[in-house]
């Protein structure tokens, strides 16, 4: 009888062992083994004030995990049940469910870039953050821009955010990125003017970023910034007119249809150069760090003039006649 007990026992405890070899080997299926290790990414958001039982459900539906009752006990048993954090996520079935725990832990989001070209204008940045479909507009227009950063009118925008690439996560307002730009455009202006400006025959860190943007409006060839900033800076120091049609085309809005002539050219507005002497009132481009470099050390030399060979490049003069010789064979008449 006792020996029959004993054998009973013992397959008891056999079974009971077996059922807990099996089940611990299930959960580790469960948490530590991929789902699909083929799978291609898959981006997963994680809502603000989401909790652990409503992700496991949604990584389940996404089929991203075997088991959405399986990822919560695990996350319970590590103690990270309150640590999953929001945002948006490169998840794939090919992680197991640990790996995706540790990432929703960790923060790990995805970063998106965006790209303000040099040359362009404040509306065209203004659009590029409008139209990202990861960028959210909480800026009602330019003006709140401009009040945000302490300036008086939306004109005082053009000219003042330094292009660049910039990263950010989903869900970014735009004044992050705009006041971002800003700050690295104050900041890159104002440490080169401590560092060239006494040498300047410009008067202010602001003068050099409206010379800046209008060489950038000149030429995409970067060689050239400093010696076209050479040209503009000799015409300024013989009281000469800058006579320079990007400004003319900026000053004239839409009103421009992509064709400059003669009678825009004598239009007057406060960004006419052929009519008004000096720089115009405010810059009229995103001038980037060459441009800015090129006007505080620019190239030394007699030239006054310049014109586009028609293939991005130019041809420098030191005389009118000079000029007119190279306007006559590169450019068509105007009407």
């Amino acid at each position: 009888m006792k020996q029959t007990f004993f054998s009973a026992w013992v397959l008891s405890l056999l079974v009971m062992l077996l059922s807990t070899i099996t089940l611990y080997g299930g959960y580790r299926y469960l948490i530590f083994t991929a789902l699909d290790d083929t799978a291609l990414g898959y981006e997963f958001s994680v809502s603000k004030g989401s909790g652990l039982k409503q992700i496991a459900a949604q990584l389940s539906e996404k089929e991203l995990i075997r088991s959405a009752l399986g990822f919560e006990i695990y996350a319970r048993l590590q103690g990270r049940s309150n640590q999953l954090q929001s945002g948006e996520y490169s998840l794939t079935a090919a992680m197991s469910s640990e790996q995706i725990l540790a990432r929703l832990v960790s923060g790990e989001v995805v970063r998106y870039t965006i790209t303000v070209p040099e040359g362009k204008r404040f509306a065209d940045f203004w659009q590029l953050l409008r139209e990202h479909p990861k960028i959210i507009p909480a800026l009602a227009n330019p003006l709140a821009l401009a009040q945000e950063l302490g300036l008086t009118n939306v004109s005082q925008l053009e000219g003042q955010f330094l292009p660049e690439t910039f990263s950010f996560i989903a869900g970014t307002e735009d004044r992050h990125i705009f006041a971002q730009s800003y700050q690295l455009m104050q900041r890159y202006v104002n440490q080169r003017w401590q560092q060239w400006g006494q040498q300047s025959a410009l008067k202010s860190a602001q003068e050099v970023l409206i010379l800046a943007s209008i060489i950038e409006k000149e030429t995409a060839l970067r060689s050239e910034q400093p010696r076209i900033a050479g040209v503009f800076l000799n015409r300024l120091k013989r009281g000469m007119r800058l006579q320079t049609d990007p400004t003319v085309i900026y000053g004239l809005g839409d009103d421009y249809q992509g064709d400059i002539k003669y009678e825009h050219l004598r239009r007057d507005t406060p960004y006419n150069t052929y009519t008004r002497s000096g720089l115009p009132v405010t810059a009229i481009a995103l001038a980037g760090r060459h441009a800015i470099d090129a006007v505080l050390q620019p190239q030394q030399h007699e030239e006054l003039y310049f014109v586009s060979r028609g293939d991005g490049s130019h041809v420098f003069s030191k005389s009118y006649e000079e000029h007119q010789q190279a306007v006559n064979k590169y450019q068509p008449k105007r009407k």
